[in-house]
């Protein structure tokens, strides 16, 4: 069962239950009848209402976490607008893949606030995507460690460039600091970096004999 079929048959069993409980109020409650038969109609009302809202959100982005694995469809960038005060979005398609570069989920819509860095690297990959070729995304969650050394020094106290250069764009790979990736990005919810990278080759399996 997909995670959109769960979706569905939840909701559907989750209205069963409030219809279930709001039946049995109705029939053995000591309300007076007109009041019972309110009851039942607004909840019937409730009922296909909220079904159109939900209709109405389905899809929408998402603003979750990528999965970890991904082989992107498209993108699109939604430049900030100062005269309408609106700061930008970053829109994704994207398939989980396993490790094999099939694919094993439906495609999804993610969308991200506009940060300039990780707009360079999604133009990057939609360049490649646009070529014709097949892009790969693998995202993790950053964790950042807490320290008691004053910034931008290491563990002996020497001097490092590593917490400055962090997050800076390598104009020449697309926002990334890698030199064999489309791009690595920051910005994501949840502290997401997500990294894009030319596809593999999908792994076949062995013939035996």
């Amino acid at each position: 069962m997909t995670a959109m079929q769960m979706a569905l048959w939840g909701t559907i069993a989750i209205y069963g239950l409030l219809a279930l409980l709001v039946l049995n109020l109705g029939i053995f409650s000591i309300w007076r009848w007109w009041v019972k038969a309110g009851v039942m109609l607004v909840t019937a009302v409730v009922f296909v209402g909220a079904y159109g809202v939900i209709s109405g959100l389905i899809g929408w982005p998402s603003g979750g976490q990528l999965p970890a694995r991904f082989s992107l469809l498209h993108t699109y960038v939604e430049e900030p607008d100062k005269t309408r005060d609106f700061a930008g979005n970053i829109y994704l398609w994207v398939q989980e893949i396993d490790a094999n570069q099939v694919p094993i989920a439906a495609p999804r819509a993610y969308v991200m606030p506009y940060i300039v860095e990780t707009m360079k690297g999604v133009t990057t990959s939609q360049e490649m995507l646009d070529r014709g070729e097949k892009v790969l995304g693998e995202s993790k969650t950053q964790v950042t460690a807490t320290s008691d050394r004053p910034p931008g020094e290491d563990d002996d106290g020497t001097s490092s460039d590593h917490e400055t250069n962090r997050g800076e764009a390598n104009m020449s790979n697309g926002g990334t600091r890698s030199t064999n990736s489309a791009g690595s990005i920051f910005g994501f919810p949840g502290g997401q970096t997500v990294n894009f990278s030319p596809m593999p080759a999908v792994a076949l399996p062995r013939k035996d004999g």
